[in-house]
């Protein structure tokens, strides 16, 4: 493959952030963020401040705990400093991606045993979902700008339908009981249509 394409969008929200987004297609990719606000921006591992262009760096603190590195904290020496503590250190669990899933797997057991509501949720699940869907959406017709929420069948939605028939042999939306006894494989529907994991 010697072709990459780049799926763009701004993302205007109703009170004045605009998010500038961009990802490689296909493929996954490590998140990156950069983020700009009205007094600095994060990018990479550093926080700049405009007002005196004061620089601070975003430091990873690991200790050991039964002979394996494990992070503690991040911090930032500003004044006063900024400091997140590793809430699942003790359990050894240290990588981003393993705390967003122990984070998930804690929330989850405190709505069950405590009634407590999720971090995250369905709700929140479904307005991130929305947004991939407009962005593409909008590639799709000509970058034309999409207003949330969405109201109707969006083209994409229509394509990972007759994507999902055509793999599974009935529609996803009118036909679920026809699909009980289906065995779905890991490979999506939605990453074939639109590149997404």
């Amino acid at each position: 493959m010697n072709t990459r394409f780049w799926e763009s969008a701004i993302i205007e929200f109703e009170n004045g952030v605009t998010c500038q987004y961009g990802k490689p297609l296909p493929g996954p990719r490590a998140s990156l963020w950069e983020i700009e606000g009205t007094h600095g921006y994060i990018s990479g591992d550093e926080l700049f401040i405009f007002d005196g262009g004061k620089r601070y760096q975003i430091q990873d603190i690991y200790e050991e705990i039964d002979g394996k590195q494990v992070l503690n904290h991040v911090k930032l020496d500003t004044d006063p400093p900024i400091v997140w503590e590793n809430p699942f250190k003790e359990y050894g669990i240290s990588g981003t991606d393993e705390i967003a899933k122990a984070s998930i797997l804690f929330s989850m057991h405190d709505a069950l045993t405590e009634n407590t509501p999720l971090i995250y949720g369905a709700e929140n699940a479904l307005r991130d979902l929305e947004l991939c869907v407009a962005v593409f959406e909008s590639g799709l017709s000509g970058n034309k700008w999409i207003d949330l929420p969405i109201r109707g069948e969006t083209e994409v939605e229509r394509r990972i339908h007759q994507e999902f028939k055509h793999k599974y042999g009935h529609d996803p939306v009118t036909e679920v009981d026809a699909l009980k006894d289906t065995v779905f494989n890991r490979a999506s529907v939605i990453w074939t249509v639109a590149g997404w994991l």
